[in-house]
């Protein structure tokens, strides 16, 4: 079987570019959000991108390793999108917009992916971004307070805050001060943040419990189970009490969440418009269930994304080849966690802010950290030859 050889410095390069593209995100995000000038914001968009490819160029002696994977994967996506634009000509712009983004970070990060050796020193050179995301995240705080707003729905900073929780969270093990960062996010998470980073860190907290130390999985799993029913049972018994007091709590101190809101409305868990749209895409597969739409090809008919990355995958190639696709990503994904001994954090972090978040939103044409997680999958390293990360 062949074998990686570990090249020096490469995944440090890697972790590099991951953060210069985390940076560049939230500050474009930031910006965006906070001067509402679209010609102040366009081409201060296009001076971070002009930053990001310097960066590319002075990693070029690592890039070079993968030119080839890189530039095949290029001209594929390339020939997929010329595909959609022949196919749908009056959203052809449209269809380029949308898979920019593809072709700047996802292609570049999943090709330079596919070569880590050491996932930990990839996510080590992102901690100066995590921090840069939390700036970001407190900065947009500030701008409310200051506009006398304490309500606004802020989907996209709640998911760029996802990935700096899931690594402090991480780094509790080996220092407890991280949970001061981890519950500064998560409570701007909460407040302003959506459903769906909450149930992303929660689904890890979960899997970071139970698999930390696979000898006691049956102990930790036996205690989750039983903290969950009491918890439940504490719900549904005392379950007005507990939503007055928790109400009471959450207005006195002058929060209005649309999650804390939902929450304690019972209505976490509603999906509303989006399973309407997941309907939709279904009718839509159906009317095309051979050949599929094309990559984008849901821009035809309307201006969003499936917000469900397997309902995507099978609109955009098909039932046969979307399905195989399907299979094969959950597949790699089993797969690489199963060969590594003890706890594989690295990928636990992925799969949390880039694999379990396209089930409920966003769109893999424009989630570099899916993508990621797709090259750390592509390891053909045995299971003798994974490192033990905890």
């Amino acid at each position: 079987m062949k074998q990686k050889k570990e090249i020096k410095g490469y995944d440090e390069s890697v972790g590099q570019v991951l953060s210069s593209y985390l940076i560049i995100n939230c500050i474009n995000l930031t910006v965006k959000q906070s001067i509402n000038i679209p010609l102040i914001t366009n081409v201060f968009t296009m001076l971070l991108g002009v930053g990001y490819f310097n960066i590319l160029f002075h990693e070029k002696r690592y890039l070079s390793i993968v030119i080839k994977k890189l530039l095949v994967l290029e001209l594929l996506l390339v020939v997929l999108v010329l595909i959609s634009i022949m196919r749908y000509p009056y959203v052809g712009r449209m269809i380029i917009i949308r898979c920019l983004w593809t072709s700047l970070f996802c292609i570049p990060l999943f090709a330079m992916a596919t070569n880590v050796t050491d996932e930990w020193k990839v996510i080590k050179k992102t901690y100066f971004a995590t921090i840069i995301i939390l700036i970001c995240a407190i900065i947009r705080f500030v701008d409310y307070i200051k506009s006398g707003s304490t309500a606004d729905y802020n989907m996209p900073m709640g998911y760029a805050l996802l990935y700096p929780i899931l690594v402090h969270i991480s780094m509790t093990k080996f220092n407890k001060k991280y949970w001061l960062l981890a519950g500064l996010e998560i409570a701007l998470v909460l407040i302003y943040g959506s459903r769906g980073p909450v149930l992303c860190f929660g689904i890890f907290l979960i899997l970071f419990y139970l698999y930390k130390e696979k000898k006691n999985f049956k102990r930790n799993g036996v205690l989750l189970v039983l903290c969950l029913c009491i918890g439940t049972i504490i719900l549904i018994c005392f379950s007005n009490i507990v939503i007055a007091v928790l109400s009471s709590i959450v207005l006195k101190l002058g929060i209005q969440s649309r999650t804390i809101n939902m929450l304690l409305n019972a209505r976490l868990v509603v999906h509303g418009t989006r399973s309407e749209i997941w309907v939709n895409t279904w009718n839509n597969i159906l009317a095309k269930p051979l050949l599929g739409w094309g990559v984008a090809g849901e821009l035809s008919y309307m201006v969003s994304y499936p917000h469900q990355l397997f309902l995507e995958i099978l609109l955009h190639f098909g039932l046969a080849l979307g399905g195989c696709l399907c299979i094969w990503i959950v597949y790699i994904i089993i797969s690489k966690i199963a060969k590594t001994k003890g706890c594989d954090i690295p990928i636990l972090i992925f799969v949390c802010c880039g694999f379990i978040p396209l089930m409920l939103s966003d769109t893999y044409l424009n989630s570099p950290l899916f993508w990621i997680l797709m090259g750390f999958c592509m390891d053909k390293r045995s299971k003798r030859e994974k490192r033990v990360y905890l």
